[in-house]
């Protein structure tokens, strides 16, 4: 009967197309990245966050998958000290810190990169990186205090001994970090 209705005598398996079979799904290792920059640079971090997005097909197949995490992906519900905490915590359990700058180093973008960098300090991780955006700015529209806050960031990556990596353009960023990611990789960074 089975060999009339499903052409298999019994006792014998169905022939399946190879793309057909069930497979075993292995769970890919999540890599979370934090990004954070002040809100200057919101297209920037909308873009790189989309490129990684549609990255995580080609990741996948080496068995890790790419999590961008940004305060903008939080819940907006109370903390129970300040929200600012909960993004604090998020970086100190990340895998990859990434800032970016362009024209000032928003305070709560000082403070994310000082939660990163005294995570590393204890334990190794996060991994950090920094990208300073080169932008053209008209003198009449300076900020004073921006730039200040600019330039005192680069003068404490001075002294950290860190030589921070500038970026033109958005292609430019996703390409540099993507060299970086496969620089991790080779070394087993990212296992």
């Amino acid at each position: 009967m089975r060999l009339l209705l499903e052409g298999v005598a019994p006792g014998e398996a169905a022939k399946q197309p190879d793309w057909a079979k069930p497979v075993q799904p292995s769970i890919p290792r999540t890599v979370r990245i934090f990004l954070a920059s002040s809100n200057e640079l919101l297209a920037d971090r909308d873009a790189f966050e989309n490129h990684f997005r549609r990255e995580n097909d080609r990741y996948l197949e080496t068995g890790q998958y790419l999590k961008i995490e940004r305060w903008e992906n939080f819940l907006d519900t109370v903390s129970s000290t300040r929200k600012q905490d909960d993004y604090n915590q998020a970086i100190k359990d990340c895998d990859i810190f990434v800032s970016l700058f362009a024209t000032k180093a928003g305070k709560f973008t000082e403070e994310e990169f000082d939660t990163a960098y005294a995570q590393f300090k204890t334990d190794g991780t996060p991994v950090i990186f920094t990208f300073f955006k080169n932008v053209a700015v008209s003198i009449g529209d300076v900020v004073r205090e921006d730039m200040k806050s600019l330039w005192e960031m680069q003068d404490k990556l001075k002294k950290l001994g860190h030589f921070y990596t500038t970026y033109e353009n958005l292609q430019d960023l996703n390409l540099q970090f993507t060299s970086q990611l496969q620089k991790l990789a080779d070394k087993g960074a990212l296992k």
